[in-house]
């Protein structure tokens, strides 16, 4: 029976991400699949300002995110940023 709640625990879950701001096109890029691909974020406008969502798929731990905001790099406030200068991160923490 631990067997089964371990490999329960280790099943993907579907976590929403959220970018919040002006802009056309906004990937999430990350560790999740060691920066390669991403996932295109859909837009949902809400008053003045769009907001881009996309559900990802990933089993528990710590990723490390990063926006691509209409072809530039950005950091989002919503989320914990870990490490320094050019190598600033956000990080996603999966339960």
């Amino acid at each position: 029976m631990a067997q089964i709640k371990d490999i329960e625990s280790l099943r993907p879950r579907e976590i929403t991400v959220h970018w919040v701001g002006m802009a056309e096109n906004v990937q999430i890029m990350g560790s999740f699949d060691g920066w390669s691909h991403g996932e295109a974020m859909s837009r949902e406008y809400s008053g003045d300002y769009a907001r881009f969502s996309a559900t990802l798929r990933l089993r528990p731990g710590s990723y490390e995110i990063k926006f691509l905001v209409d072809g530039e790099w950005k950091l989002s406030s919503e989320y914990p940023i870990t490490g320094e200068g050019l190598t600033q991160n956000n990080k996603l923490v999966v339960q």
